[in-house]
């Protein structure tokens, strides 16, 4: 089950806390708009500092169904142009980066590159400044554009991801398969656990966001072990072994 927002009611999850605080940082997610023609712009994903109104890293969809990312302290963009507010989910992956000064948005739909355009600037980043994550709507000081729709399955990464990770991610597989050792929050938001299995951080809700379908996702198997008694020798001890299988 994932976790379901609606936008009329201005549901949210958030913390405060700064679980990347330089560049790169990789953000991924399972996520399906409620709106076909969005009557806004909706924002599901939102990395910033609280109580400034310019200092964010977001991703958002358009009136045109367009999924944009946002980071806000550099004026940086991608802004895609195919329409993805179809009612179905879609696998979004996108890296926030600093390239020798130069800062730039990746983004890969379903496992895919992005189609659309992207927006490079040379402004000196304040991703170190971010003090709060927020999924569902822009909780800057100046909290608007609620989303409607679901989320699942977000992973954030400390590290920039290629196209070929994009493609595990995009494939259904946990995030917990790709670099689980840069891995620094992992939110399978399952039910209405909001809790983050990596990093340990424990999100709020706002309002009374629910929970509907969970997408498909593979998830690593847990080791499982058997303890066997049996009798060994002629003085007929008893030994135990411990057989272990994924």
């Amino acid at each position: 089950m994932a976790r379901t927002f609606v936008l009329t009611d201005s549901e949210y999850l958030y913390v405060n806390a700064s679980p990347v605080t330089a560049h790169p940082i990789s953000v991924a997610a399972w996520v399906k708009a409620a709106n076909n023609n969005p009557v806004d712009v909706e924002n599901w994903f939102y990395y910033g500092v609280k109580a400034s109104s310019d200092q964010w890293l977001s991703c958002h969809f358009t009136l045109d169904g367009y999924i944009t990312v946002w980071g806000r302290d550099t004026n940086t963009f991608f802004e895609g142009d195919v329409d993805f507010a179809d009612g179905a989910y879609h696998h979004i992956l996108f890296v926030y980066y600093d390239d020798a000064g130069l800062k730039g948005i990746l983004m890969y739909i379903d496992g895919l590159a992005a189609s659309g355009t992207e927006t490079r600037t040379s402004f000196a980043s304040e991703i170190n400044l971010f003090d709060r994550l927020a999924i569902g709507m822009l909780r800057d000081g100046s909290p608007s554009n609620p989303f409607s729709g679901d989320v699942a399955e977000l992973g954030i990464w400390n590290v920039q991801l290629t196209a070929a990770e994009a493609a595990i991610l995009g494939a259904g597989y946990s995030p917990l398969f790709v670099r689980p050792q840069n891995l620094v929050t992992y939110l399978p938001l399952i039910r209405d656990n909001d809790e983050d299995i990596i990093g340990g951080l424990s999100l709020t809700a706002g309002g009374t966001p629910t929970v509907s379908a969970h997408p498909r996702v593979i998830y690593p198997v847990s080791p499982r072990t058997h303890e066997y008694a049996v009798v060994a020798g002629g003085g007929g001890e008893v030994v135990k072994i411990m057989l272990q299988h994924g």
